[in-house]
């Protein structure tokens, strides 16, 4: 796996609070805010990344992305690099060194500075100052402060925020995220079978007992079938989310009308944003899919679901927070 180790202020949440503003990191953050104080807040899911490179305040800098890969045919004059896992680290403040404070899997890295969409800034209400990102992506992890204890080297960056790795430190970092991350969320969720889980496992082990649990049992007995398709096999049927677990407080997370009863297919279309519904119940469906793929996932226009007073605040927040389009 292709791995970018990025050098970042140090935050709590890095969730765009002034107050919560990136210390270190370089020299921008000692008189300035940094762009990174965006870098894990998402918009539709996905998180828009930026590292302070070297270069000039106009070109902001580059990322040498032919050196995460061996591939011949990556070369300079590619402008970005798909499936690398970016490593976010940053300086404990006062007491110093460099720990990992989260990740991104499979995440976009561009080679120059990427302008932010628009419909991003506008919905985080950034500035202007806080328009660039360099990496993306839908799988992203931040560490709570005192669970940042995997120390990283200042050596190995030397006078740069960005560094490519080497063999060793590569496959000791995978190994730390893969096994040694363990999971603490969801405590309503009793007796789980291990306690270490990789962190882009935890929905779907979340899904897996949350669907053996009295929350499936009421959505069966509410739907029968899956919302969309009618499918009656019961061990087909998925509780699934429409306001997702990991940001519903534990009301939300058990609340029977923040959720659907749904087949795997149609879950995931859920889960992934591509189709959501009014107000009134009609389906809305993303134009990332195409015409075959409607079909092959049994997906049409004149599909509708019941709507009440009790489910119509999660059915909005699925449609303004996870339902995906093209950017224009």
């Amino acid at each position: 796996m292709s791995i970018l180790f990025c050098n970042i202020g140090w935050s709590e949440k890095y969730d765009g609070d002034p107050l919560d503003k990136p210390k270190g990191g370089g020299s921008h953050n000692e008189t300035g805010i940094g762009h990174e104080i965006y870098n894990f807040k998402p918009f539709k899911g996905e998180c828009f990344g930026y590292v302070q490179t070297k270069g000039s305040k106009k070109t902001k800098g580059t990322i040498h992305i032919e050196k995460l890969t061996n591939n011949a045919k990556i070369n300079k004059n590619q402008e970005q690099i798909d499936n690398v896992l970016v490593v976010w680290v940053a300086t404990k403040p006062n007491k110093g060194g460099r720990y990992i404070i989260g990740w991104y899997k499979n995440a976009t890295v561009y080679r120059k500075h990427q302008s932010i969409p628009n419909e991003v800034m506008q919905d985080q209400d950034r500035k202007k100052e806080f328009n660039s990102f360099f990496i993306r992506s839908h799988d992203f992890y931040l560490l709570p402060i005192k669970d940042r204890t995997y120390p990283i080297s200042k050596g190995t960056f030397g006078q740069n925020n960005v560094w490519y790795g080497n063999e060793n430190i590569n496959k000791k970092v995978e190994e730390y995220i893969k096994n040694n991350y363990k999971y603490k969320e969801v405590p309503e969720i009793e007796n789980l079978d291990t306690d270490k889980i990789y962190c882009t496992e935890r929905e779907a082990i979340f899904k897996a007992r949350i669907g053996q649990s009295e929350f499936r049992d009421k959505l069966i007995k509410k739907y029968k079938k899956c919302c969309l398709c009618g499918i009656e096999n019961k061990e087909l049927l998925i509780a699934s989310h429409l306001k997702p677990w990991r940001k519903s407080n534990d009301k939300e997370k058990l609340d029977i009308n923040n959720g659907l009863l749904l087949c795997p297919t149609h879950d995931k279309l859920i889960d992934k944003g591509l189709i959501t519904f009014s107000e009134n119940g009609d389906i809305i469906i993303s134009e990332l899919l195409t015409d075959n793929d409607k079909k092959s996932v049994n997906v049409n226009k004149t599909t509708k679901i019941k709507v009440n007073d009790k489910n119509r605040d999660y059915i909005n927040y699925h449609r303004e927070n996870i339902f995906r389009q093209p950017e224009r």
